[in-house]
């Protein structure tokens, strides 16, 4: 009874430590190794595979795919052999994630869906709102745009009831760029009034990512001094060396163009410099390129045309190269993860043949 206790104490722990990747990945990981470590001790299978679960999600949102994916497909298929239907939940959420960072939707889509099917009322609603919600981004990559506000919508009203303030501005956030990316400027720039305005009631600081999309419906109705000021916290930060990336490259870059559109060249041409050297600091290859053609743009509009078609010429290239690169950076991801599954289950078969053939010496 004592060690049950324990067991149950440690999937209490892990019910909330699951969801904390989403907004925080370096406060997950130490945690997550700790309770792998407790699990392990009591015997707790599932909660140990639960525990690595973690850690593998908190790689993949730090870059770490490969390694990431291994673990995933591995904790997968064990849940999927012995019928943990929560862990199987989650580890096909999050092999959608992995394989939506590396770019293939049909095979992100593959793994959204039962990551809602299998859901039931046993599970934490706050893991039933994340699975939601990660179907509907997947929706939005296939451009299902109602689909995907319903389940945007759904995930927003689990999340209300739950008081989970960082995923509801995370949905917030993405609904707005679900009404711009879908042609509508103008849902999109009330959504994310909504969003700001929700966060300063729950005195949260919206991060860059956040700001960017108020900033680029401003942009989008012509409110370009207001962008500025949007991203003013951006644009006035010492900081951006050390602080988390997703969204920083694309608020200076959204920045620049507000104000090359209200005429301030040289303030634009600053805060490009400040993008391109972040992103070439960071590894932020994909809007390096962006702020490339952003800058054709800002010597197109200076009159500066021939360093405007030069400029464009290399956004060009880079775009290409870049392209090229992720695409088989992505191939060997994937073939590394597969190759390693494909390997294990060699060995499995391997092991067990050897096993057999020495039962029959015996006998």
């Amino acid at each position: 009874p004592a060690n049950q206790r324990r067991i149950q104490r440690i999937g209490v722990e892990l019910d909330l430590l699951e969801m904390v990747p989403f907004s925080d990945p370096d406060a997950a990981y130490a945690p997550a190794t700790a309770l792998e470590h407790r699990a392990r001790a009591l015997g707790d299978e599932v909660g140990e595979r639960r525990a690595q679960l973690i850690q593998a999600d908190v790689l993949n949102r730090k870059g770490k795919h490969t390694a990431s994916g291994q673990v995933i497909r591995e904790i997968n298929e064990w849940a999927t052999e012995h019928g943990q239907r929560q862990l199987m939940a989650r580890s096909h959420r999050l092999l959608s994630v992995f394989f939506d960072f590396i770019g293939d939707v049909p095979s992100a889509w593959e793994h959204a869906v039962p990551a809602v099917e299998l859901l039931d009322d046993t599970m934490p609603e706050r893991m039933r709102a994340d699975h939601i919600f990660g179907l509907g981004q997947v929706l939005v990559r296939t451009g299902a745009w109602d689909a995907a506000r319903e389940r945007y919508r759904t995930a927003l009203e689990l999340a209300d009831g739950l008081d989970d303030v960082p995923l509801r501005v995370k949905i917030l956030n993405n609904l707005a760029w679900l009404e711009d990316d879908a042609g509508d400027t103008h849902q999109s720039m009330e959504i994310a009034k909504r969003m700001q305005a929700f966060a300063e009631r729950h005195n949260v600081t919206l991060d860059a990512a956040c700001l960017d999309t108020i900033a680029n419906a401003q942009v989008k109705l012509g409110l370009f001094a207001d962008a500025e000021a949007t991203l003013r916290p951006i644009l006035d930060a010492t900081d951006l060396d050390t602080r988390p990336i997703e969204g920083l490259g694309e608020a200076l870059n959204t920045a620049a163009s507000a104000q090359r559109l209200q005429g301030h060249m040289d303030d634009a041409n600053a805060t490009l410099d400040r993008c391109i050297d972040l992103c070439a600091a960071r590894g932020m290859a994909a809007i390096r390129v962006e702020a490339l053609e952003e800058r054709a743009r800002l010597f197109a509009d200076q009159g500066l045309f021939e360093r405007a078609y030069q400029q464009y010429i290399e956004f060009h290239a880079e775009d290409a190269a870049l392209r090229a690169a992720q695409r088989e950076a992505n191939a060997r991801t994937l073939q590394a993860v597969f190759e390693t599954t494909e390997a294990r289950r060699e060995g499995e078969r391997f092991r067990q043949q050897i096993g057999r053939a020495s039962c029959r010496e015996r006998v």
